[in-house]
C-alpha cells in the first residue's frame, strides 16, 4: 500500500481560506481545534463526534419549508442554534469540514433501500460522503446523516466486491461495490446483511443535490414532508420520534413504544434528541402534532 505523507494541520492556519468556521464546529462537537491530520483515526473521531453532537431531525420540513444548504445557514442552524437537520444538511456541513481538514471528500446521492428492488421507481433522496485519508489507499464512507445511525466511517473496496465489516458499538456495517460501480451500504441484523442504500452517480453537482433536497422536503411521498421525525443512535440502541410516537429499540431486544402528547413530544425532542427550536417554531410544531 502506498501511503501519502500525513501533515498535521492547525485549524487556525487553514480556517481563513475556508468558508466554514472550523474552530466553532470542532468546539461544538467536543473536539480539540488543533493538531488534526487526514488519517483514518481522525476520520473516526470526527464522524462519531458529529453524530453524537448534532441531532438528526426534520423540524424544517415538518413546518413545510425547504432547508437551505448554504454553509453559513447550516453553521448557524446546526452549530450555533443546535437545531439539527436531516441527511442533506448533515453531509453538506460535514463534507466542508472534511475538505478543510484535507480529506478530499466527494459526495454521492443514494437511493434508500435494496438496490435490487425497484430502484428505478425511487429517486435518490440520501446524501453520503466519501473521504480519502492520507494513510489508506481506500476511500471511506462517512455517512453522518443516515437517520437510523451509522456511528463511524467504513472502508470502500477499491474494486467490485464485498467490503470489510466494521463494528461500532453493537452495530455492524460494511460497504460493497457492485459490478456496475454502485456503492452499497449494508447493516448486519439477525437475518443477515441488509442493504440500507446504494449510490446512483459518480459526480454530484449543486443542482442535483438541490433537486433531491426539494423532493425530500416537499414531495408528499417523502417521509419527511410535513412530518416531525428525530432519530438518535448510541452504542446499543436506537431511538425514534415519529410525530408523537416515541420508539426505543435495543439491539436484539424489544422495542418500547409510547404515544406522547404534543407538548411531551416536543419536550422529548429537546431533552432526549438535543434539538433546540425557538418559541415560534415550537408553537407551530405543537399545532402540527395536535392534528396528527
Amino acid at each position: 500500500m502506498t501511503v501519502r505523507p500525513v501533515a498535521t494541520l492547525a485549524v487556525m492556519e487553514i480556517a481563513s481560506a475556508r468558508t466554514i468556521d472550523l474552530e466553532a464546529y470542532l468546539r461544538h462537537v467536543g473536539l480539540p481545534v488543533d493538531g488534526w491530520s487526514p488519517t483514518v483515526s481522525s476520520l473516526r473521531r470526527l464522524h462519531r463526534a458529529h453524530v453524537d453532537a448534532i441531532p438528526f431531525t426534520s423540524v424544517t420540513t415538518a413546518l413545510g419549508r425547504v432547508p437551505p444548504l448554504d454553509l453559513p445557514t447550516l453553521e448557524r442552524r446546526m452549530v450555533q442554534e443546535r437545531r439539527g437537520g436531516y441527511c442533506l444538511e448533515h453531509v453538506t456541513l460535514f463534507a466542508a469540514v472534511l475538505d478543510a481538514l484535507g480529506f478530499a471528500p466527494e459526495v454521492r446521492l443514494c437511493i434508500v433501500g435494496d438496490p435490487g428492488e425497484g430502484e428505478n421507481a425511487r429517486p435518490p433522496t440520501h446524501l453520503t460522503a466519501l473521504a480519502q485519508p492520507a494513510d489508506d489507499d481506500r476511500r471511506w464512507m462517512a455517512d453522518v446523516g443516515f437517520g437510523v445511525g451509522v456511528l463511524g466511517p467504513l472502508p470502500v473496496p477499491p474494486d467490485p466486491g464485498e467490503g470489510e465489516p466494521v463494528r461500532y458499538g453493537r452495530f455492524e456495517h460494511r460497504v460493497d461495490v457492485r459490478d456496475d460501480g454502485r456503492i452499497v451500504l449494508l447493516e448486519h441484523d439477525p437475518e443477515g446483511w441488509r442493504p440500507l442504500h446504494a449510490s446512483v452517480d459518480r459526480d454530484v453537482d449543486d443542482d442535483a443535490v438541490a433537486h433531491a433536497n426539494r423532493w425530500v422536503a416537499l414531495q408528499p411521498r417523502s417521509p419527511f414532508a410535513g412530518r416531525l421525525i428525530a432519530m438518535r443512535t448510541t452504542d446499543d440502541r436506537r431511538e425514534r420520534l415519529i410525530g408523537r410516537r416515541l420508539e426505543i429499540s435495543a439491539v436484539g431486544g424489544e422495542t418500547h413504544v409510547e404515544e406522547l402528547t404534543p407538548a411531551a413530544a416536543l419536550d422529548a425532542l429537546e431533552r432526549r434528541f438535543g434539538v433546540t427550536v425557538d418559541d415560534e417554531d415550537r408553537a407551530a410544531l405543537e399545532r402540527l402534532l395536535a392534528t396528527g
